[in-house]
């Protein structure tokens, strides 16, 4: 059996040459030790190999490596361990997200959702900022709401838009112009006044 000092020490031409089978008998503590910069060069089929047991062993820095097209595989499928996955390994995530489904970024939790970077919120597809659910965008932090482009509050639901309280609304006035009528029209005084200068 591999450790994760070993699996650590294996060069990316060893790594790369790992078969699938002995991919999916890595446990979470050796994936942890694959090299950052050796994970991206994984292939597809050795990224599906990997299980839900040993996928939650990712680190935040070993999720920041994965190409969108390598968190898709990860984290679709019958092996998806998504729902278990810590605010903290997310928050490894940056432009990557955009591997994200729209079904995975309705399902995260506020928490999840909250452990995000910035560089991910701002790399958003429209279409994934339309999947946050109410409870979602109102655990945006005002740092999140403020890397938002137009476009990507425009997408969002009036009736969400409406649920931010004015600390969050002060994050983002950059960005205000990209709001619709519709969800403008949905805000009280109190949200009106948190908009700074």
């Amino acid at each position: 059996d591999f450790t994760s000092t070993m699996i650590a020490k294996l060069s990316t031409a060893n790594i790369t040459a790992v078969t699938t089978a002995q991919i999916a008998a890595l446990t979470s503590t050796t994936v942890g030790g694959i090299e950052t910069q050796d994970l991206s060069k994984l292939t597809v089929s050795q990224i599906k190999a990997l299980t839900s047991d040993n996928i939650v062993g990712l680190t935040s820095t070993q999720m920041a490596e994965l190409t969108p097209a390598q968190l898709a595989v990860i984290l679709s499928g019958a092996n998806s361990p998504f729902s278990v996955l810590t605010p903290t390994e997310l928050g490894g995530l940056d432009t990557n997200v955009t591997g994200l489904t729209t079904a995975q970024i309705n399902s995260m939790s506020a928490a999840q959702v909250a452990g995000l970077s910035t560089i991910a919120i701002a790399s958003m597809l429209t279409a994934q900022t339309k999947a946050l659910t109410a409870t979602n965008v109102v655990n945006l932090s005002s740092d999140q709401l403020a890397v938002m482009t137009s476009a990507q509050l425009a997408a969002m639901d009036p009736a969400d838009i409406d649920a931010l309280v004015a600390a969050q609304i002060a994050g983002f006035c950059i960005n205000v112009k990209g709001l619709t009528a519709a969800q403008l029209a949905l805000w009280d005084a109190t949200q009106v006044a948190g908009l700074s200068d």
